[in-house]
């Protein structure tokens, strides 16, 4: 007994030593496959116990007393998980899951590397983190090929994107596989996508006609943003920024994890204000979001709401200005205190912003809320077109506010091992518009010179205020067709900003001296010719005109808003079935319906009673109905709809070394237009309908030539219906009979090669755009012009290559040759039923090259960990060959073969870092970003001029030096 107890013992002092010895710590990090990117809240659990820790922000995880021989097993939503056998070291490579069944990702077809044989780039939720910096979403896809986005005229949310030289109205923008380019005129606003960039999970950029199943106008290429799921993890997180210019942003989050009955929620709400780097450009605005997430055995489901209540003030493009006129106003402070002419807001036909006195903006601080929805009006009060900046009052008369709400249904069914079907429900109802300069003058003519108190002037043909000397005394022609307020007063304010007190008083006509003396002319009682125009536009008793009322004061200047509302509708509908261990056949339809109203209405008064409207509305058959007051309509009044019905299909080849897909969608698009302003009841405001078939249609191949290497082609043919705006001309009901369809055609040939160490993708495109919607109007008759085609061809390039763990150099190249491919000589035949008179038509852009977007770009980035948790990301960027914008249809001078002015040459610097570090249970992120670093001086975007040269064309330049200091936190 005593000899087994010995030996139990024995045996017992063996093993015990062996068991400790067994359990060990296992640590690495969990990547995204495709990028390398880190997976931030990655799980990494050991099966079969309770041991697991969650990745922190550079990947990293680590979990002690793992058993040895035990499987490790890295998962996150929307990837696939991997299982390895326990060891001191563990990395994990995680692949995009193709469905993701508690996700969103259900429509949209998401391209893959070595499989999918297209051109594409992802950005994942990783560098979202580290570079967005609170931008516009465009902005970070300046780091792909191809791609060109820029702030415009610098207003949060102005952003505009440009693929392959192609903009927005022809490149598909989708959220979550929804298409939501305006259904009229093709735009995307992404100031209603403010805070996008927080919920979103990743974007894939496919450029050119893509591997999408929609028939949809994807000439340029398709931007996927995919926003994040519910999360199954339980916690909440607090984000809050600072930066330039006033700036901060709060941002809360929160998630419920799975519930006992398997629901999932996440939360998102964010606050953002800031006084805008270009003066007068403030912004204000909210976001929310919420996804929830419900698995009901084969079925998933997701809801998603998402929004931007926002207003921000804006810099028109009428506030462009030459090179030298910007130089200028260099020496000039402006009204936030700088004296750097590229935050000028003035100029132009009226835009811009000035001080007014507390008096006044209480007055009128905010406008109608006709035209905004029910949350907006709670969270901003109105439109803010007056809004306190520091201690003093503010005007900006361009101002943008929109919410524009969108929701969703997913649901996604697994009907059997072969057979799926995924189905997205989504609406969305946008308020909103943006408000302007109006005054109620027409034409006016001039002749004379006058004497004032100080001496003689007049007003040139630009409208300019010239002292007058022995040469000018006599005759002296003056014309102004429209000046908006800009002339209100010669003498304007030496930093370019607005006297709005001066021009409320004039509207008043209060200014206590019995004249408009340094208001809007000088004192000109003696002058026939300024009795003649007073008297012709507001009666000799201004500012009452006793036509309308001697008791009332009629505005001769005022701020409206050009309103746009919108209700949208529709369903995406694709079933997918296996065929074979090598074949899938997908098929699906693609229904949506669309009204847009439009309008202006009068916002600000600016001291007056009414406002005369000398676009009068038909239906105004009184004084007193002309006679518009805050809210009132005015301009125009029309409704359009749109309704679309498509279909697709596609079938797919999958092996080891080849997968290859053809796929055909048609689309009908019927048009409607009904218009309040031009027609009465009794004429009939709503027009006959119009209908366009479109369709594309695309096949494409990828080989794999061995384990690091593919090759890949694909060709495809876009039939696409007239934009809404060539259909109803002349902002009337008549219908345009010879609007046709736009036809592209795409041929693209790609090259990947993939290692451990080394990520390439490079490929050549050749797209020709056909029949480019074009039409005249000359005498009131609309004339089709056809035969307008470009070339748009290019190499592009995108690279990885990790020298060390801790060291990856990444880059994006693109060089491109887009040009007009013909000039167009004819004799044309008005296309509607009001004439059949001829016009001739010289184009003469043959050999011109696009403008609007850089056509050589590079992009070259280091992601540098020094210590860990710590991310180091400079950013360079460099522009080339970047002609300016132009109207190919402007070009009819036979003689004239310059192209358009090229901008000079820019290198832009960033500078991204970001520190992950643990403070006790808690994750903390400490965020960092210097956004064009070394200050430079560039142009970002222009309007060729009549020399086709810097003295004549009128530039926006880019923004300068910022900085965005953030710290995340989650619980």
């Amino acid at each position: 007994m005593n000899r087994i107890k010995r030996s139990y013992m024995f045996l017992a002092s063996f093993l015990l030593p062996l068991s400790l010895f067994a359990q060990m710590t296992v640590s690495g990090t969990v990547s995204d496959a495709t990028t390398g990117s880190a997976l931030d809240g990655a799980n990494v659990v050991v099966e079969g116990t309770d041991l697991g820790a969650a990745a922190g922000g550079d990947g990293s995880y680590s979990i002690a007393n793992v058993p040895a021989g035990a499987t490790v097993t890295a998962s996150m939503i929307g990837y696939t998980s991997v299982s390895a056998t326990a060891a001191a070291a563990v990395n994990f490579e995680l692949e995009v899951a193709p469905i993701q069944l508690v996700g969103l990702d259900v429509i949209a077809t998401k391209a893959k590397h070595r499989e999918t044989p297209v051109a594409f780039s992802n950005v994942t939720r990783e560098e979202l983190k580290i570079r967005v910096a609170s931008r516009d979403l465009p902005m970070i896809l300046n780091e792909t090929p191809g791609v060109y986005a820029s702030m415009q005229a610098g207003g949060s949310g102005d952003s505009r994107v440009n693929v392959r030289g192609f903009d927005q109205m022809n490149t598909a923008i989708l959220i979550n596989g929804v298409p939501v380019n305006d259904m009229e005129n093709g735009w995307v606003y992404w100031s209603n996508w403010d805070g996008m960039a927080d919920v979103t999970s990743s974007i894939q950029i496919q450029r050119g006609l893509g591997a999408t199943n929609l028939a949809i106008a994807s000439v340029g290429g398709t931007v996927d943003v995919r926003t994040s799921a519910a999360e199954l993890k339980r916690g909440f997180g607090f984000k809050q920024e600072l930066g330039s210019d006033s700036f901060y942003k709060s941002t809360f989050t929160f998630n419920t994890g799975r519930s006992g009955g398997g629901l999932a929620t996440s939360v998102l709400l964010q606050r953002k204000t800031g006084n805008g780097w270009v003066d007068g450009t403030w912004t204000d605005a909210w976001a929310y979001f919420l996804t929830m997430n419900k698995v009901l055995g084969n079925h998933s489901f997701d809801i998603s709401l998402l929004g931007a209540p926002q207003q921000h003030g804006q810099r028109d493009g009428d506030n462009q200005h030459t090179a030298a006129d910007w130089e200028a106003m260099n020496d000039v402070e402006s009204g936030y205190g700088s004296k750097d002419s590229r935050r000028v807001n003035t100029g132009g036909s009226g835009s811009g912003w000035g001080y007014v006195s507390a008096e006044n903006a209480e007055s009128i601080k905010m406008g109608t809320d006709e035209s905004i929805d029910a949350i907006p009006d709670m969270l901003f009060g109105g439109i803010q077109h007056t809004k306190k900046i520091g201690d003093k009052w503010i005007i900006n008369n361009r101002t943008n506010y929109y919410h524009k709400p969108v929701y969703s249904l997913n649901w996604h069914w697994e009907i059997s091992e072969n057979t799926s079907l995924s189905t997205v429900f989504y609406g969305s109802n946008g308020r909103g518009g943006g408000t302007g300069p109006l005054n109620s003058r027409g034409k006016v003519y001039l002749q004379g010179y006058f004497a004032a108190d100080s001496g003689a002037f007049y007003i040139d043909s630009t409208g300019t205020y010239v002292d007058a000397d022995s040469a000018h005394v006599g005759t002296h022609d003056y014309h102004s067709e429209y000046e908006y307020y800009k002339y209100i007063n010669p003498n304007h304010n030496d930093d370019e900003t607005f006297d709005w007190d001066d021009i409320i008083a004039y509207n008043q006509g209060n200014d206590g001296t019995g004249h408009f003396e340094n208001k809007m002319y000088f004192d000109l009682a003696d002058s026939a010719a300024w009795q003649e125009y007073t008297a012709s536009r507001w009666g000799e008793n201004a500012p009452y005109d006793t036509t309308y009322s001697s008791t009332e004061i009629r505005s001769k200047y005022i701020i409206r808003a050009s309103v746009n509302h919108h209700d949208w509708y529709g369903a995406i509908s694709t079933l997918k079935h296996t065929l074979s261990d090598n074949l899938k056949l997908s098929t699906g339809i693609d229904v949506r319906t669309y009204a847009g109203e439009h309008y202006r209405e009068v916002v600000n008064l600016l001291g007056g009673d009414y406002f005369i409207d000398i676009y009068g509305n038909t239906n105004d058959d009184t004084n007193e109905k002309k006679m518009k007051k805050i809210g009132d309509k005015i301009a125009y009044h029309n409704i359009g709809y749109n309704n679309w019905m498509g279909g697709f299909g596609q079938v797919e080849y999958t092996s080891d070394q080849l997968s290859a897909f053809a796929s055909a969608a048609f689309s009908n698009t019927t048009y409607q237009r009904e218009d309040f302003h031009n027609y009465t009841p009794d004429e009939g405001q709503l027009s006959e309908k119009a209908s366009f078939l479109g369709s594309a249609m695309k096949i494409g191949a990828n080989y794999n030539i061995n384990d690091a290497m593919n090759v890949f082609a694909n060709v495809g043919a876009l039939s696409v219906a007239p934009k809404f705006r060539n259909v109803y001309l002349n902002y009337v009901n008549d219908i345009n009979p010879n609007a046709k369809n736009e036809n592209i055609q795409s041929t693209e040939l790609g090259f990947g090669y993939r290692t451990g160490s080394v990520q390439l993708n490079a490929n050549y495109y050749y797209t020709k755009w056909m029949d480019k919607s074009m039409v005249k109007s000359s005498n009131n008759l609309i004339y089709n012009i056809d035969g307008l085609n470009a070339v748009h061809s290019g190499v592009e390039l995108d690279f990885a290559y990790a020298l060390m763990r801790n060291l990856k150099l990444t880059g994006a190249m693109s060089f491109a040759n887009w040009t007009w491919e013909s000039d167009v000589v004819a004799d044309v035949t008005s296309d509607d039923d009001r004439g059949g008179d001829t016009y001739h038509i010289e184009i003469y852009a043959g050999g011109l090259h696009v403008g609007d977007a850089p056509q050589t770009q590079m992009s070259y980035g280091i992601n540098y960990e020094p210590i860990k948790g710590l991310t180091i990301n400079p950013v360079v960027k460099y522009y080339d060959k970047h002609y300016a914008d132009f109207d190919p249809a402007d070009r009819d001078d036979s003689t004239d073969e310059a192209d358009a002015y090229q901008l000079p040459a820019v290198t832009l610097i960033d500078l991204h870092a970001r520190y992950a570090l643990n403070i006790g249970s808690l994750p903390l992120e400490i965020g960092f970003h210097l956004l064009n670093a070394t200050d430079a001086e560039y142009v970002s975007d222009a309007q060729d001029g009549s020399g086709h040269d810097e003295a004549s064309s009128k530039v926006f330049y880019g923004l300068g030096q910022r900085f965005n200091l953030n710290l995340n936190i989650r619980f």
